[in-house]
């Protein structure tokens, strides 16, 4: 008997084929989007460079790889200064590969302007393996300008398996890096404190903002 494949694991293996296909234009209803922003980092992988605009920050990096690109399209700009129709102007110098999340666009993209300009990076970006990613709301609607140009998905929302999964790795990755900043003179103890029912490793300052204490022998004891 085949093992059933979770609603989750469906949308991230789409999400991957629409990358190997060079889909350049993907709108992707969520509820939540800031677990969307860490499915597409997981997808697309670290090489690739990720950056996202919103009407509050303007264009922002999403992974270590968009600082570059950043830099490659604003120049001296002030981030914030970008307007939804300069960052989608702007995205035509993003390198191969590259990702623009363009967050909350059901409030933008039915002005003429903007469909305009995301239509015209249909071409461009599919030349060369770049993903323009529109964010929006549930059930939003494409303007009938889009409808025949945009792939769009639908999220679903997260089972406990996926997001125990996914706090799992988060953790894991920020554990590491932790790790790489060792303070002088701190030592690695077990700990059973996080998360709970399972042996970690942690600093052990940590386990004293915890409300647990350490003796010399390196067991726990409560305050």
């Amino acid at each position: 008997m085949s093992p059933m494949i979770r609603p989750m694991e469906q949308f991230v293996k789409t999400l991957l084929a629409a990358r190997r296909v060079s889909t350049p234009l993907v709108a992707i209803r969520t509820a939540d989007p800031a677990l969307t922003v860490a499915r597409i980092e997981e997808a697309v992988g670290r090489d690739a460079a990720i950056v996202q605009w919103d009407i509050v920050r303007g264009l922002v990096r999403v992974n270590d790889a968009g600082t570059k690109e950043i830099g490659k399209v604003l120049g001296e700009r002030d981030s914030a200064s970008v307007g939804p129709v300069d960052a989608l102007v702007a995205a035509c110098q993003l390198g191969e590969d590259a990702v623009l999340v363009f967050a909350n666009a059901q409030r933008f993209w039915n002005d003429p302007q903007v469909a305009q300009a995301i239509w015209n990076l249909r071409d461009i970006f599919k030349a060369n393996g770049r993903t323009l990613t529109l964010l929006t709301t549930p059930g939003a609607v494409l303007p009938d300008e889009l409808t025949q140009d945009v792939l769009v998905l639908d999220e679903p929302l997260p089972a406990v398996e996926d997001l125990t999964a996914f706090l799992r790795k988060r953790w894991l990755r920020r554990r590491c890096r932790n790790s790489r900043q060792k303070p002088a003179g701190k030592r690695l103890m077990l700990c059973s404190a996080w998360p709970h029912s399972r042996q970690s490793r942690c600093w052990q300052c940590r386990c004293r903002r915890r409300g647990l204490i350490w003796n010399s022998s390196g067991n726990e004891s409560g305050k």
